[in-house]
């Protein structure tokens, strides 16, 4: 019977090989929103002791540029050098998707600035993902430090976010201020966000409304106070697949916050964010067990621990 089988693996047609290695490809876009033209580009796997080959070649990335390559899935170390010799790295950055990774003048002066001290420290930026759910085109995001007087440079450049998308941005951990403004030039802010881990920020089309319009009639009445991180930390024996968060007000769960590809395996975590009010939750492990608390008050930041007995106590009522 093996034997049989290796047979017909080796008669697999090529089309299906290479088909099958398209599919762990993925598109890494590097946009130089700075003043600084980019002369040389490493993408080393984490795995690696070497840089390996520029991957520029004889191309530079003039300031206000773009350009895409073609990759494998998989954690990556960037290091880009500027036409000042300056170089930005960054450690053990996971891909498994399509990502633009931008780079405005703040950002670029911060990362070649920490690496200065420390050719590890870079290894510290997060993963901040505007994921897109709602109807509404997003033209600009802003991610501005809490404690900055301004905005500062829009994370989007030149791109927009469409409906049905989503965006990666890496920064550094810390409280960060967030403005969205959408097609119609609708914001949404959101003041004092706690980020510090790898988080998705979604927006479905009842949150992006809701937020828009509490925007809509004060600029400033918004405070930190109105959005608040919950974090779920997964310590049971089961991997969760589904986690909702729906106004208690509402009929529907709405959209999935693990996303489409994402699981909570044991022992990760997952950070949502949510503006003040009451909730119902539910969660969904491996096997289709459903967990659900209804009327949750969300006045602060919390973490959750979900354990084994507790996770068989909740989905055996």
């Amino acid at each position: 019977m093996k034997k049989t089988l290796l047979f017909k693996l080796l008669l697999l047609p090529l089309s299906f090989l290479l088909m099958s290695a398209e599919d762990n490809l993925i598109t890494l876009t590097v946009q130089n929103n700075t003043d600084y033209a980019f002369y040389y580009l490493y993408l080393s796997s984490t795995s690696s002791t070497e840089w390996g080959e520029d991957r520029l070649g004889d191309e530079v990335i003039s300031a206000g540029e773009e350009m895409s390559f073609l990759i494998e899935s998989g954690s990556y170390d960037i290091k880009i050098v500027d036409e000042d010799d300056d170089a930005c790295i960054r450690n053990g950055i996971s891909l498994s998707r399509d990502v633009s990774l931008t780079y405005d003048n703040s950002q670029w002066i911060d990362c070649i600035n920490s690496g200065s001290s420390s050719s590890t420290s870079s290894s510290s930026n997060i993963r901040f993902t505007v994921d897109n759910n709602s109807n509404y085109d997003f033209y600009n995001i802003y991610l501005s430090p809490s404690s900055a007087s301004e905005w500062g440079d829009d994370k989007l450049g030149s791109e927009i976010l469409y409906a049905g998308s989503e965006k990666d941005i890496y920064i550094a951990p810390g409280e960060y201020d967030i403005k969205i403004i959408d097609e119609d030039g609708d914001d949404c802010i959101r003041y004092g966000v706690n980020i510090r881990s790898n988080i998705t920020l979604s927006y479905s089309n009842s949150q992006w409304l809701d937020c828009a319009v509490d925007g809509s009639s004060s600029s400033s009445s918004s405070s930190s106070s109105s959005t608040y991180s919950l974090t779920f930390t997964n310590s049971s024996l089961w991997s969760i697949y589904h986690i909702y968060a729906s106004s208690s007000s509402s009929s529907e769960w709405g959209d999935d916050k693990l996303g489409a590809t994402e699981v909570l395996s044991n022992g990760e975590s997952k950070t949502i964010y949510l503006t003040g009010g009451t909730y119902d939750f539910k969660f969904i492990d491996e096997d289709g067990d459903e967990c659900i608390f209804y009327g949750v008050e969300v006045d602060e930041s919390d973490t959750f621990d979900i354990g084994t007995e507790g996770w068989l106590d909740c989905i055996g009522d």
